[in-house]
């Protein structure tokens, strides 16, 4: 049937897709907690920018990153690290 085609093709591209879950969705450290509002405020904010075009986003996304990381990004990411890593018995790290 159609719609069992339909099925059949869209688990095949999900299966296909180099797309990963969100590791860390339920990883709420404090830290995360403290920072999130500011970071998505700031990522908000700057993918409007980089779509408008009032940031060049191949000149200017290394600083984007840099910025974000610095305001609390890096703290988050470490700790949502950890957490998963004690949770799930991992030793996983970031690849720099």
């Amino acid at each position: 049937s159609p719609a069992n085609r339909m099925y059949t093709l869209s688990t095949e591209v999900e299966t296909a897709s180099t797309s990963r879950e969100n590791l860390f969705a339920f990883c709420l450290t404090d830290e995360y907690l403290e920072n999130i509002a500011e970071l998505k405020k700031y990522f908000e904010e700057s993918s409007i920018r980089f779509i408008m075009g009032e940031q060049d986003i191949d000149t200017e996304w290394e600083k984007y990153k840099a910025e974000y990381l610095a305001m609390g990004g890096e703290t988050v990411r470490q700790s949502q690290l950890k957490m998963y890593n004690e949770n799930k018995g991992t030793n996983y790290t970031f690849r720099e």
